[in-house]
């Protein structure tokens, strides 16, 4: 017989389930632009993402202030949405590196507030898989 092969401790897995479902899988439709567009992404579908990823992270978060900065985040990103469709001069102020920057701080501080959750107070990430 051969040794048993061990996987991750249940926590950890709970944590990178939790990444995966809630900060990589929605990034599949600007993925999907990018691999299929032979301009790559457009800054309309970024922008766009940025407002819509920040808020449904926001409201995962049991934190009120992140879920407060993730409100004010997708309502500059709407209205900058907005601009850049109507082809306003103003629209460029937040492009480019400011969205990367926004969209990164974003992320770390979920993953930072998942880790907690799930590694060092052990919560499962689909609750109803425990209820069974």
């Amino acid at each position: 017989m051969g040794a048993k092969v061990h996987s991750l401790p249940r926590e950890w897995r709970e944590f990178f389930c939790c990444a995966l479902m809630l900060l990589l899988l929605p990034c599949l439709p600007l993925v999907a632009e990018w691999l299929f567009s032979p301009n790559g992404v457009d800054e309309r579908s970024v922008f766009m993402f940025i407002s819509m990823y920040s808020i449904g992270i926001g409201i995962t978060s049991r934190n009120v202030f992140y879920f407060a900065v993730s409100v004010i985040v997708c309502l500059v990103y709407c209205v900058a949405y907005g601009a850049l469709v109507a082809k306003s001069p103003h629209a460029y102020a937040c492009a480019g590196l400011t969205a990367k920057l926004v969209i990164g701080f974003m992320v770390l501080w979920h993953l930072l507030e998942r880790y907690d959750r799930h590694v060092s107070s052990q919560e499962p990430f689909f609750e109803f898989a425990d209820k069974a």
